[in-house]
């Protein structure tokens, strides 16, 4: 047989770690895995025990029917399976032709009723997952004109074990946030982002997108309080994990926000199973943020100076602003000629991210205002 290409395993690593982020390049893993081992039959199985539910996220040279044809065989007389469980643990990569010669096989029903109708005389995989509530295998299958597996080849699939166990286990997790973003309508789902060391966004649900706009956080982190400030919640979280990352592996981290909110931040770090290898394998931390509601809020002067960093004259300009509604009455009210006015104008709206005096204006309107003092009971 012709030597595997030395350029086969990074190409390979570079497919399956782009799946975490693009699922449609699992299939070319697939393909490309099946090209160089020969193999003509592939099948991912997923069994979720407590919902008594399977599911094939690859099947490949045979059709869905032919699965579920064989789906009773498979299940009850599939000797190969029968031979290795004693020895089934997450990474193995099983040579089953040492577990059950082909002469044997040929003697069974399972494969005389089943796997020769595949062509499918030689098998191998990959054990992704052993757990009572959920089992995992990925197997790739060849006819007897390609012959048994060889040393070689195995040791290609024993390369790739802690590799794919590492996707398969941060991909179980991602779809956890489609949880979340299924039920981006209801209110009370978290904000919820997934990021990796190197702050770069990877999964942010509707909440997450939306709940943390023009809003500045103070951070507690070691001894002292930083401002987290974002117009945008990604841009947020990436500025909170840079911000609290020193204090990880710390489960929560108290907020508290500028306009008197208060809110939880949950870390949940990923599972990082095999080393850094690719962009893709970088440990992925889930950020949740668990809202409550304000009990009070600050003056807009305070809110403008610590979120946005306007001076003692800007924020008279932009209160100013407010009441008047334009910006020639307001140069007339603080006795300033129209061309300051427009100079401080551009500099509030660079500070605020607005790209508009009407965007101004509405998020000025928006900013909580002062409950006034509460008058004490007479007595």
């Amino acid at each position: 047989m012709q030597p595997l290409n030395a350029d086969l395993l990074p190409k390979l690593l570079d497919d399956l770690y782009g799946s975490i982020e693009d699922p449609s390049r699992l299939g070319r893993f697939n393909q490309t895995l099946l090209d160089a081992l020969r193999a003509h039959v592939a099948v991912l199985q997923c069994i979720d025990a407590p919902a008594e539910r399977a599911w094939f996220p690859i099947v490949a040279g045979i059709t869905a029917r032919d699965v579920e044809t064989h789906a009773d065989l498979i299940a009850n007389e599939n000797i190969w399976v029968q031979r290795v469980e004693p020895f089934i643990r997450p990474g193995f990569v099983p040579d089953l032709d040492r577990f059950v010669p082909l002469s044997e096989l040929k003697r069974t029903r399972f494969f005389n009723d089943g796997m020769r109708h595949l062509d499918i005389y030689h098998s191998t995989g990959i054990v992704l997952a052993t757990e009572p509530s959920l089992s995992a295998q990925y197997t790739i299958n060849r006819s007897n004109r390609a012959g048994a597996f060889s040393a070689q080849e195995l040791d290609l699939l024993r390369a790739l074990s802690p590799h794919w166990l590492n996707v398969f286990r941060l991909q179980e997790r991602l779809n956890l946030t489609e949880v979340f973003a299924n039920a981006a309508d209801n209110p009370e789902v978290r904000p919820l982002w997934i990021i990796d060391s190197t702050c770069k966004l990877h999964r942010v649900n509707a909440s997450g997108e939306q709940i943390i706009v023009n809003q500045a956080w103070l951070v507690s982190h070691q001894g002292r309080l930083t401002t987290a400030q974002a117009s945008k919640g990604a841009a947020f979280c990436a500025n909170v994990y840079a911000i609290t990352s020193g204090a990880l592996p710390q489960a929560t981290l108290q907020l508290q926000a500028l306009t008197g909110a208060t809110a939880t931040l949950h870390f949940q770090q990923l599972p990082r199973l095999a080393g850094l290898v690719t962009p893709f394998q970088r440990p992925l931390v889930v950020l949740s943020i668990e809202l409550a509601a304000p009990d009070s809020a600050v003056d807009v002067a305070t809110l403008l100076r610590a979120c946005y960093g306007f001076t003692r004259a800007e924020i008279r300009f932009a209160e100013s602003l407010h009441q008047t509604m334009a910006l020639s009455h307001t140069a007339a009210a603080l006795g300033i000629s129209i061309g300051n006015a427009r100079t401080t104008l551009k500099s509030v709206m660079a500070k605020t991210q607005c790209h508009s005096q009407v965007a101004l204006l509405l998020l000025i309107e928006r900013l909580p205002k002062a409950k006034p003092p509460s008058k004490a009971a007479p007595r």
